[in-house]
């Protein structure tokens, strides 16, 4: 794409973010998503122009998408509509004749799009890993994803033409070792002055949810299995026996959020708990933590805890991020 931009050409291409088989609608953003609008945001539109494809009828970024030039597809859910989804995917590419693919993955349940993509001769098919390891929901979904993500992870090299990654153990888990000597880490990005610390948004954050002086733990993520929510809570559990009056603030939704709130009361934490649902602005609420927890059990990268870093939040962490 460099090289095609450096010789003063426009290239089409289609960013695909691809969520691991969800068993109902959710909102359409997370960390991957967020870190490919960072890219989009800066990007020369003069030289490449990115349409997105997404699940669902609705995604936050799509009017900033159609401002630098591109456009938002939905896509219908790949199960059960397998059929529907691939006859989408395959009008879609004989129709914008892109240049190149970029599919975002948090799992290899579905490379669809990368097939359909080499069957409609798009000449670079790349696929980008965000995580060391896979996130179900129920049984059921882990029956699925983990057989699914497996047989895939044997068959990708007949589609793809590049493999990037976030980390180099993102890349390792991701595909085969025999394409490990040709991984490309893509470093995640972010605004870095965004996330400064500022103190009116501390202020206004915790006006916002009545809070005064009072110790703030803070956790910003998805509530998936993936981010240990539970073992979270049992740690601010032990920190209500030193400070009674701390809050902690859970920036996030997701498909687990039922499941966490339901474990807070049993352990008695609930009242202590603020959950702030999903929100716009992000960045503020790093400004409003005084310490920032993140005890996942895997993460690709972890673009909240670069984030919660720029803003100089002190940061706890297990140690397989």
């Amino acid at each position: 794409i460099k090289n095609v931009a450096a010789a003063d050409q426009v290239v089409d291409t289609v960013t695909v973010t691809e969520e691991l088989i969800n068993m109902k609608e959710l909102e359409n953003i997370g960390g991957v998503e967020t870190n490919i609008i960072n890219f989009l945001r800066h990007f020369d539109n003069e030289a490449i122009v990115a349409d997105v494809l997404v699940k669902g009828s609705s995604f936050r970024f799509e009017k900033e998408i159609n401002e630098l030039g591109g456009k938002v597809i939905y896509m219908p859910n790949y199960l059960p509509n397998v059929k529907a989804y691939r006859q989408k995917l395959k009008r879609v590419f004989d129709r914008e004749k892109y240049d190149a693919v970029w599919c975002n993955y948090s799992g290899l349940t579905n490379i669809e799009v990368l097939k359909i993509a080499k069957e409609s001769n798009v000449p670079i098919r790349v696929a980008h890993s965000h995580v060391t390891g896979l996130s179900w929901g129920s049984n059921l979904a882990k029956a699925i994803v983990v057989p699914l993500h497996n047989l895939n992870k044997r068959r990708i090299g007949k589609y793809a033409t590049d493999y990037w990654c976030c980390t180099e153990d993102a890349g390792k888990f991701m595909f085969p070792k025999k394409f490990w000597k040709d991984l490309v880490v893509v470093k995640d990005a972010i605004d870095l002055d965004k996330y400064v610390f500022d103190i009116n948004n501390r202020n206004e954050i915790r006006r916002k949810y009545g809070l005064g002086e009072e110790l703030v733990v803070g956790h910003v993520g998805r509530f998936t299995l993936a981010k240990n929510q539970k073992y979270l809570l049992d740690i601010f559990k032990q920190v209500l026996n030193d400070e009674p009056n701390a809050k902690l603030l859970f920036v996030a939704d997701g498909e687990l959020e039922n499941d966490i709130k339901t474990y807070a009361k049993e352990i008695d934490v609930y009242d202590n708990v603020i959950f702030t649902g999903r929100v716009d602005d992000v960045s503020k609420y790093y400004s409003a933590m005084d310490v920032f927890l993140l005890p996942s059990f895997f993460e690709g990268l972890g673009m909240v805890l670069i984030e919660a870093q720029a803003s100089g939040t002190p940061c706890i962490t297990s140690t397989n991020i």
